[in-house]
């Protein structure tokens, strides 16, 4: 009696769908199209998306797995995330962090450029801070540096 196909038998030969960092452009298409090119049949088994970064790679038999295609990738120098684990990833919800780290940061950066600049212009006056004290051949003044090396 058959023995009826298990999953993993089923996904054998089912495509292999990757989000690719680091490729952007048709250079790096052709680089992947070359590293492939020993372990696919024909190069049409290929498909790039790079609007989303993204490889499709449709398999014939189990010559190439995951894992290979993976490190195939890496090779190249770009690196490739299985598509379902970076749409799990996309789909999670970010962290305060994440959402706001960057505004935050740059938040700061130009209070300590605006409070450099305004001890600058309360030390020494308006002209001098705009003229960073270099008609005087002073420079900033030590407070003013440590805030303008902070932003």
């Amino acid at each position: 009696m058959p023995q009826p196909a298990s999953d993993t038998d089923s996904d054998t030969f089912a495509p292999l769908v990757f989000k690719i960092h680091g490729m952007d452009c048709g250079e790096e298409v052709a680089i992947l199209k070359r590293a492939f090119a020993p372990h696919i049949a024909d190069e049409n088994a290929l498909a790039f998306d790079l609007l989303n970064a993204k490889l499709t790679i449709r398999r014939e038999g189990p010559r190439l797995s995951e894992e290979v295609a993976r490190r195939v990738v890496a090779k190249t120098g770009m690196r490739a995330i299985p598509w379902a684990a970076h749409v799990a990833e996309a789909a999670a919800p970010a962290s305060a962090w994440r959402r706001y780290g960057h505004k935050l940061l740059c938040a700061a950066s130009g209070g300590a450029l605006a409070s450099g600049f305004l001890l600058h212009v309360a030390r020494d006056g308006v002209h001098a801070a705009l003229a960073a004290g270099d008609e005087a051949g002073l420079g900033y003044p030590p407070g003013v540096a440590v805030l303008l090396l902070a932003a």
